[in-house]
């Protein structure tokens, strides 16, 4: 967990190419249902030999910001606040933002804006462009140390908050060394 290891949770000095480096606010606790592929999969204290489908999570992060996961049919995601919701359909085909711009109460978005994105790398792709970009040319890493420890221990404790029945779960509660396998029948992710 990011706890445990203080120089990885500390901002990284900006590229020399100034591109800002991103921060992570460490993780409270994390609470997750979840629905495992196979029924029989190894599922212990050290490893989930499985691929779980998060059907739904609860984040709390140290700065108070609250975040919630469900699953949904159709590849869309929503992000929700305090200004506004922007849905993506459909794995990115079509992005809908709905804000408040004129008069009157503030919690209804009613004004909304369809845009249609133009067609780009996926993030496994773009971030396997820049590792080589780095391996070549001595570029920025594309993604900082504190990014990928933060995304783990997202994904971990929702493995491990599913694994004792959904209660919340602290990265430190996380045991050392514990392992998703990733696993969907015979493949690994």
């Amino acid at each position: 967990p990011e706890q445990d290891h203080p120089d990885l949770a500390k901002p990284q000095p900006a590229p020399a190419n100034n591109t800002p480096t991103p921060t992570t606010t460490p993780i409270s606790w994390v609470q997750a249902n979840a629905q495992l592929q196979d029924p029989h999969a190894r599922a212990d204290e050290h490893m989930l030999d499985d691929d779980p489908l998060i059907l739904s999570a609860t984040v709390q992060f140290e700065n108070g910001v609250t975040g919630l996961i469900s699953a949904v049919g159709g590849s869309s995601v929503r992000v929700a606040g305090l200004h506004g919701v922007a849905t993506l359909y459909a794995d990115g085909h079509t992005l809908e933002v709905r804000s408040h711009k004129g008069a009157g109460r503030v919690y209804y978005f009613n004004d909304v804006e369809n845009l249609d994105p133009e067609p780009s790398p996926s993030g496994t792709q773009r971030a396997f462009a820049g590792l080589a970009q780095t391996l070549q040319n001595g570029a920025p890493p594309p993604i900082q140390p504190q990014e990928i420890l933060a995304g783990q221990t997202l994904l971990m404790g929702m493995a491990w908050s599913h694994l004792h029945q959904g209660r919340r779960t602290t990265p430190k509660e996380i045991a050392p060394g514990f392992t998703v396998s990733g696993r969907s029948g015979t493949n690994y992710a």
